[in-house]
């Protein structure tokens, strides 16, 4: 009987290894944060690998560059991330979603040529900033459940400027007139304090 019992356990478990090989392999981490700092702000993306993260960072119009991004993130975890990958990289199925606006804002605001030059500069020097980190006196804006952005010295209780900024950010689709002139309004003097927030308003405003 014993056995039996033996035998029937060790087939159960040679079925289970060929019938579900992947319960056996590691799972792909998916905790990492991408911060993507900029002068007086940060873009930070949530689960991606860091060969990941450093691609996107690298995106220009050099072919290999995409390529580049298309190998290290695929199989990626963060939406975001995909979404961009079906637009760039061959051979990726389009879904129903389209890209988010708010992201898309974002990712156009990093990428401009003066948060390029301070991520060199920082890249150069070994140097460190806070600009990731929220501190007092920041406004941290919860973009999409994979995507968030600190703005530096636009004070989230002091300042109307911060809540009329989340519903451009967080807003998939396109912007309501009433956000855009709540938000025109609101950061009117703030932006003079913040270069990061003031290439925003030129865009949106």
């Amino acid at each position: 009987m014993l056995r039996a019992m033996l035998f029937a356990s060790s087939m159960a478990w040679v079925h289970m290894a060929r019938g579900a090989p992947t319960e056996f392999l590691p799972k792909r981490r998916c905790d990492q944060d991408c911060p993507t700092p900029m002068p007086a702000a940060c873009a930070i993306q949530i689960d991606v690998t860091p060969a990941c993260c450093e691609a996107g960072k690298n995106i220009s119009s050099d072919n290999s560059s995409i390529s580049n991004f298309c190998s290290a993130c695929r199989g990626t975890a963060n939406k975001n991330i995909a979404a961009d990958m079906e637009s760039m990289c061959p051979g990726v199925p389009l879904s129903e979603v389209g890209l988010h606006r708010g992201v898309r804002l974002l990712h156009n605001l990093s990428m401009r040529a003066a948060a390029i030059e301070f991520r060199d500069r920082l890249s150069l020097g070994g140097g460190s900033t806070d600009v990731c980190a929220v501190q007092d006196g920041d406004c941290s804006v919860q973009v999409n459940p994979q995507y968030k952005a600190i703005f530096k010295g636009i004070n989230a209780t002091l300042s109307t400027c911060c809540s009329s900024l989340a519903p451009i950010l967080a807003n998939s689709g396109p912007i309501s007139d009433s956000n855009k002139v709540a938000f025109c309004q609101e950061c009117l003097g703030e932006k003079a304090e913040n270069v990061d927030l003031e290439s925003l308003y030129q865009v949106v405003c």
